[in-house]
């Protein structure tokens, strides 16, 4: 392994940097909030770094949390009128790669020990940033945490999910950890990704509370509503999807029971104007917002916390934070009935659930949960409540921290190949010899098998960096067949770099000093583990540094002019009734994005005949 020092890094005796990336405004976002928490709570530093609005990098503290906000992409992209209104019609990777631009150098001057990205779009954030930290020889373990089920994310413009899931197509395999939000999704990950171990489950969940909360303030004080009224609650962000008109309806229809929206939006005041034409008077409230840490004791006077998402495939994997902070209240629950909240109410016996989008069902799940309120009570117990705490979670991620931060020199191998399938025997050899060994797929087309690496070598901008990350965690590297990827200048700076690269079977231009194995039977394994064992003279990394170093700047070129090629195209879309860039118009606009480039391109062979092919056909920002 090549520690960190030797990649560029130092040794200090300060606390290592946890710093966490969101396409966001960070405030507001909880989980992110208390992951910040939950690493200085383990003794590390923490720093997020997210979206504003200002025109520069901006640093303002969150909850007790050091922010930095950087610049958001939308306001060029707004300037330059290529953010129009209607969702569907906006480019979302424009916005991405716009925001990376500007959070890249604010994380570098961070320093981090460690990166933590979280949602759809961070994980392009992560992935980019990491590699570009190792390109300039600097190792940063890399955790990206799904929050969401990003395949089955259906009630988002499918611009928005199109693009997504082809970040995760590219980046998803390429992190050190992966972390979601609950088991249904880490399953549905595991399966779709093929993952060979699923994404760790942290549970967005409160902070178990030790005070007595009687002297806080409570819902039912701030409506004025004496003990005996029944009291239905929903916390949290109102939206069409989440079931709340039926729950209105639901309510409607059962004489002297109120319901509190705890939340504030213009849906939440259509939802007034239901309540009202369907006769509730009264008995519909609404109230602001409660700060995050404040919402379990807010709402422990009510009697009933509900939700009802409606059947969609993000909907069926989800624990939304509200089922925890229902449970952290006492409260028992009423929910529709999408298969992981269904799981966890009928596991546990916490309340009652009902057929989604059906407010008779969800009325009469109401009406039963507060005949027998005191049977579902019981049942919320305080090694329940502990289970499901923040601060058992946060134990979770304290382990993935100190694992990643803790690297220490293994005998770790890396099988390279265009498919898993050829090597999973292999696999199961070297690991029975005692050698972990890990497969890594090297191809254009994602694997239909397990593995714990991909790459796909013809992404264009998505090269540097990736030699010196798996530098820095493998001894290792044995190569079967032909791969485009590394390349025989790679292998040979592996090698400089003191690692073993192997060659499986007939490789044509592998380097000098490379051991070339047939694996043919038992005693060519051992050969191999022989190989993959024997210390490698090489020693320094900088042939590696400056291989990186070359790649990056081609990378960046080639990213500035897929972006400035979308930009372009997006600004004649938008001028013209059809998305297609007319014949007449194509010159010039060929002229004015190659001209960007002209001048690296001469100094940069590679990019010359890349600039060529362009010129012929010019690929979109996720073509292959």
């Amino acid at each position: 392994m090549i520690p960190s020092a030797s990649l560029g890094g130092s040794e200090n005796h300060e606390p290592a940097h946890i710093v966490s990336l969101v396409m966001n405004g960070v405030i507001g976002d909880s989980r992110l909030i208390k992951t910040a928490k939950a690493a200085e709570s383990a003794g590390y530093r923490a720093t997020i770094v997210g979206i504003g609005s200002d025109t520069k990098p901006t640093r303002i503290e969150v909850e007790g949390v050091q922010v930095i906000l950087v610049p958001s992409g939308v306001l060029d992209l707004k300037k330059e009128k290529l953010w129009p209104a209607d969702k569907e019609k906006r480019q979302l990777w424009l916005l991405v790669e716009s925001t990376l631009k500007a959070m890249a150098p604010v994380v570098e001057e961070l320093n981090p020990s460690l990166i933590h990205s979280h949602d759809m779009l961070g994980l392009r954030l992560g992935a980019a940033i990491a590699r570009k930290l190792a390109a300039k020889g600097k190792f940063v373990p890399w955790i990206h945490d799904l929050h969401e089920f990003v395949v089955g994310l259906t009630t988002v413009p499918e611009t928005y999910r199109l693009s997504s899931i082809e970040y995760e197509r590219r980046y998803l395999r390429q992190a050190d950890h992966l972390v979601t939000v609950s088991g249904r999704l880490a399953q549905e990950v595991q399966a779709i990704y093929r993952l060979r171990k699923p994404p760790t489950v942290v549970y967005n969940t409160p902070e178990a509370r030790d005070e007595d909360d009687a002297t806080k303030p409570d819902v039912r004080s701030s409506l004025g509503l004496s003990p005996d009224i029944p009291l239905v609650v929903y916390i949290g962000v109102a939206k069409k999807e989440r079931g709340c008109e039926t729950i209105v309806s639901a309510v409607s229809s059962l004489p002297g029971v109120h319901l509190c929206f705890v939340s504030d939006s213009k849906y939440v005041s259509s939802l007034r104007n239901m309540a009202d034409t369907l006769g509730m008077g009264d008995r519909f409230h609404s109230l602001p917002y409660v700060p995050g840490a404040e919402v379990t004791s807010f709402i422990r006077t009510a009697d009933i916390g509900t939700h009802g998402l409606i059947h969609y495939p993000n909907g069926e994997v989800a624990m939304p934070n509200k089922m925890f902070e229902y449970l952290h209240a006492g409260l028992p629950v009423v929910v529709s009935d999408v298969a992981e909240m269904k799981r966890f109410v009928d596991t546990y016996g916490i309340g009652a659930v009902f057929e989604a989008e059906n407010s008779i069902s969800c009325a009469n799940a109401i009406s039963s949960v507060l005949r027998e309120k005191a049977k579902y009570t019981a049942n919320i117990t305080p090694s329940l409540k502990s289970e499901y705490s923040w601060q058992r979670q946060a134990e979770k991620l304290k382990a993935i921290y100190d694992e990643l931060l803790g690297l220490t020199s293994k005998s770790r191998v890396l099988l390279i190949s265009r498919t898993p399938a050829n090597l999973s025997e292999l696999r199961s050899a070297l690991s029975e010899r005692g050698l972990m060994a890990d497969v890594a797929v090297i191809n254009a087309e994602a694997p239909e098998d397990e593995c714990d690496f991909y790459c796909d070598p013809t992404a264009s901008g998505d090269r540097a960096g990736l030699l010196s990350r798996l530098a820095a965690k493998y001894d290792s590297f044995v190569i079967h067949g032909d791969v485009s990827w590394p390349s025989a200048l790679d292998r040979i700076a592996l090698l400089a770099a003191g690692k073993a690269v192997i060659g499986l079977g007939t490789m044509e231009e592998f380097p000098a000093g490379t051991a070339g194995i047939s694996l043919s039977n038992a005693a060519s394994i051992d050969e191999l583990v022989r190989h993959c064992r024997t210390p490698v003279t090489g020693s320094s990394a900088l042939l590696l540094q400056q291989i990186e170093r070359r790649q990056l700047e081609h990378d960046e070129t080639i990213t500035d002019m897929i972006v400035s090629r979308g930009r372009l195209e997006a600004q004649l879309s938008m001028k013209q009734s059809k998305p297609a860039v007319p014949a007449q118009i194509q010159p010039k606009m060929h002229k004015k994005l190659f001209s960007m480039v002209r001048s690296r391109a001469r100094r940069y062979p590679p990019l010359v005949s890349f600039v060529a092919a362009m010129r012929r056909k010019l690929p979109g920002p996720f073509s292959r």
